[in-house]
């Protein structure tokens, strides 16, 4: 499941960078926080409009041509059925960042 929520944020990230002018730029960060670990996923794409910020992660809504809108609500969904969370900040014309929170398990926390 975290496997498919990964593969949903990489492949938005892919479109968001689509018609930009840019070359298509999708970076991944992995750290651990406080008993969690993050996985950040960026990009260099067009970005997420205000207004539309609040309603990315509901079932249905896409922006994209052809969307189903579905891969953010189903990421949303797998990140809090693993007791993790889902955000995401972005900046008009310059791209955006999702960050998926996951508590570590016992054992690899005892390793820090």
């Amino acid at each position: 499941q975290i496997q498919q929520l990964l593969l949903n944020l990489l492949q938005n990230a892919l479109h968001a960078a689509e018609g930009t002018g840019r070359k298509p730029e999708v970076t991944l960060f992995v750290r651990r926080e406080s008993g969690q670990v993050e996985i950040e996923v960026r990009d260099n794409g067009r970005g997420i409009p205000p207004a539309d910020r609040e309603r990315i992660f509901d079932a249905f809504f896409s922006t994209r041509k052809g969307g189903t809108g579905l891969g953010l609500a189903i990421a949303q969904r797998i990140a809090r059925a693993h007791g993790g969370r889902l955000s995401v900040d972005s900046d008009l014309d310059f791209g955006s960042k999702f960050v998926l929170s996951l508590p570590m398990a016992e054992a690899a926390s005892d390793l820090a």
